[in-house]
């Protein structure tokens, strides 16, 4: 499986969904983070976190990112 990666990007998931940051606090926003979608899942990657983070599709509401030309 290749994921294709949006980086940079500020990942806003539904309340109720959450991922944990680099002290282990969830939290349901991400800023400069990665998020790459497969199979229905969004694969996350949060700054100065080690591991990558799978929660389902619906979880997230909205990325935002910069175009890149």
């Amino acid at each position: 499986m290749e994921l294709h990666w949006i980086r940079e990007a500020t990942i806003q998931l539904v309340d109720g969904y959450s991922v944990r940051d680099h002290d282990g606090r969830e939290i349901d926003l991400v800023s400069d983070g990665w998020v790459a979608f497969d199979g229905g899942f969004a694969h996350i990657v949060v700054p100065n976190v080690a591991i990558v983070q799978v929660v389902a599709s619906t979880a997230v509401w909205r990325v935002s990112y910069r175009r890149r030309d």
